[in-house]
């Protein structure tokens, strides 16, 4: 199954590292995230392949079970 991230969600990096996603930046060729690290409140752009998703943003379930 495809992981959906969108904005607000909380995600891991593949090195363990946890953050926030804080936007979309583009998604061609590849989705690319502007990613808030929760460890040092840095930004990182990363792509979609870099990241898995941790947890759900409340609004974006309620999105989902809407659909």
């Amino acid at each position: 199954m495809k992981q959906l991230i969108r904005k607000r969600d909380t995600i891991t990096l593949l090195d363990g590292r946890e953050g926030t996603v804080l936007e979309l930046v583009t998604q061609m060729p590849a989705k690319v995230f502007k990613v808030e690290i929760s460890a040092d409140k840095h930004v990182e752009y990363l792509d979609e392949t870099k990241l898995k998703l941790k947890k759900q943003h409340v609004l974006n379930k309620w999105k989902d079970l809407i659909r």
